[in-house]
């Protein structure tokens, strides 16, 4: 038995990896946006300047399509607090957007486990910075919540949004 549903759980992950692209496919960023890479449970991308700038602008974009950041961790701190261990900068950012976090919750109260869009900023080798945000097209594939689509379509816009203002 187990068997059986070991193969169904790989299938199932192909199978909600293949409905995230196609989701994620039918959005594009603005024109003026660097390239974004979908990494299928992340959209990214690899900004010109350094980490302090790419903090300013991710929470300056993030505000203006309607997120708070309700925590921030800084985990390079936190590797070094907890293990020793150095690593480049690195912060996650608890981002979330009220309304749409109550229109989700409204729609599947176990969807919080989904929340909030986390958003991580990281120092790269040259100096420069990346910027990822969780994919939000899991949410209705996940769930199976088929009531949480036109959200997550309007999570994926304000994403690619977010990242195209950078």
């Amino acid at each position: 038995m187990n068997k059986v549903i070991g193969g169904l759980g790989v299938f199932a992950a192909v199978a909600v990896f293949a409905a995230a692209f196609i989701l994620a496919s039918s959005f594009s960023a603005p024109a003026q946006a660097a390239e974004v890479e979908d990494g299928g449970y992340y959209f990214a991308v690899t900004l010109d300047y350094g980490f302090d700038e790419a903090y300013e602008r991710v929470t300056e974009a993030l505000k203006s399509e309607g997120f708070g950041i309700q925590h921030e961790t800084d985990f390079q701190a936190v590797m070094k607090a907890k293990l020793g261990k150095d690593i480049l900068r690195y912060l996650l950012l608890a981002a979330c957007h009220p309304e749409l976090a109550f229109e989700t919750y409204s729609n599947e109260e176990w969807a919080g486990i989904m929340m909030p869009c986390t958003v991580v900023i990281r120092e790269l080798p040259d100096g420069n910075a990346a910027v990822a945000i969780k994919h939000p097209g899991m949410l209705p594939i996940a769930t199976g919540n088929d009531a949480l689509a036109p959200i997550s379509h309007q999570l994926i816009e304000k994403s690619l949004n977010v990242l195209a203002a950078l």
